[in-house]
């Protein structure tokens, strides 16, 4: 990551509704106010009125469903309906939003409506999935054809942004902006990502873009994607030393998890910090754990855990895990009612999140309830483990 990734600043309504306004007409007004995560809603009485029309639109489809069972157009609304329900933290809507529109691409793989729905319900969903919306969305268009299909276009955009890979989200709003000019949001975009790009670029002594630490990075997540840590640890390295972020967060990753060496927990912290100074948001919260949790008390510190743990959860604000960090860092530092409220949070969310098994998400409540049982009894997380979250 290395970048603040905001979505909501570009108003991420869906591409497919807006370009196909004839098949989810009833659709437009509901994804302008909840097509973005968090909606756009500004009052409870805002919400109830949505809700009742979210709810209205899903009765319709399946009724609809009802007498044409299994029909393509019909699963495609219906997987807009509930992506735009997972907005709404609707339990459920993020997996049956994708049952819809992978059943619709199972016998189409080439339907341009269900290709960028799903597109934009991963990209939307957050950066783990961005790369699977980025073949969605280059799927579509070549199912298209030729012609600059907009809505895969458009998708595009999102998923580099949440890949954070910056100079190709603003090349892509170079190109949604020359290709529709009357579409005032997408020069707009093209102005906040230059501007990201001129701040990181003062920000930072060396050039974090160079294309030859990028390739190197590249290669290195290769090796570590396979196993061959000795190769990834010697290509990070090399990565890191001309200022690549990403490199520095997994070298801090290796020496945190022993692969390819021995733990070393100072190396950890130090490689961890530099990514975390170069503005890698996962670097916050992981650096922020091993001040709040490390076994060996010599590199606990519950002050740092504070200041890197708000900092990530101001980031990445969408994601419990963050929350569990922020806990421990508060319980460090012997802040436990705000460890208590922290770590209820946390588990709140937990509880409402989509993107997991259900098996996994007991496993990980049962711990963040067990985290909690420690902080009500002013006591402070340890990780036997070593994980960078429990």
């Amino acid at each position: 990551m290395g970048l603040l990734i905001i979505m909501a600043v570009f108003a991420a309504e869906s591409p497919y509704v807006q370009a196909h306004p004839p098949v989810v007409a009833d659709l437009v007004e509901l994804d302008q106010v909840i097509g973005v995560y968090p909606p756009n809603i500004n009052s409870e009485q805002e919400r109830k009125d949505v809700e009742q029309k979210y709810d209205a639109a899903l009765s319709a489809v399946n009724e609809q469903l009802k007498a044409k069972p299994g029909d393509a157009g019909l699963l495609v609304k219906r997987g807009c309906i509930e992506r735009l329900g997972h907005n709404l933290d609707r339990p459920g809507t993020f997996e049956a939003a994708e049952k819809d529109l992978l059943a619709v691409l199972q016998k189409d793989p080439k339907h341009e409506g269900a290709l960028v729905e799903l597109g934009t319900l991963y990209v939307n969903y957050g950066f783990e999935l961005a790369p699977k919306a980025e073949d969605l969305f280059k799927r579509a268009q070549k199912a298209h054809g030729e012609k600059l299909f907009e809505p895969a276009q458009n998708g595009l955009f999102f998923a580099y942004y949440m890949q954070a890979r910056m100079k190709e989200a603003l090349g892509q709003a170079e190109l949604l902006s020359k290709t529709w000019p009357d579409k005032k949001e997408y020069a707009q975009r093209r102005e906040l990502v230059q501007g990201v790009l001129d701040r990181a670029e003062k920000g930072n002594k060396q050039d974090h873009a160079n294309a030859d630490a990028k390739s190197t990075s590249d290669k290195a997540d290769e090796a570590y994607a396979r196993k061959e840590y000795k190769e990834a640890f010697r290509l990070f390295t090399e990565a890191a030393q001309k200022g690549d972020a990403k490199a520095e967060y997994f070298l801090g990753v290796m020496y945190r998890d022993g692969e390819g060496m021995e733990q070393d927990y100072g190396e950890t912290i130090e490689w961890f910090r530099k990514a975390a100074e170069h503005r890698f948001p996962l670097a916050y919260n992981d650096l922020a754990w091993v001040y709040a949790t490390c076994k060996d008390a010599r590199f606990r510190d519950g002050k740092k855990a504070v200041e890197w743990a708000l900092k990530a959860a101001d980031v990445l604000k969408k994601y419990e895990a963050c929350f569990d960090t922020l806990a421990a860092a508060y319980a460090r530092d012997g802040q436990f009612a705000k460890a208590v409220e922290t770590q209820e949070k946390a588990i709140t969310m937990l509880k409402q999140e989509q993107g997991m098994s259900e098996t996994e998400k007991q496993k990980q409540i049962t711990d963040s309830e067990k985290m909690l049982i420690l902080y009500k009894n002013n006591t402070a997380y340890i990780d036997e483990e070593w994980s960078t979250t429990p």
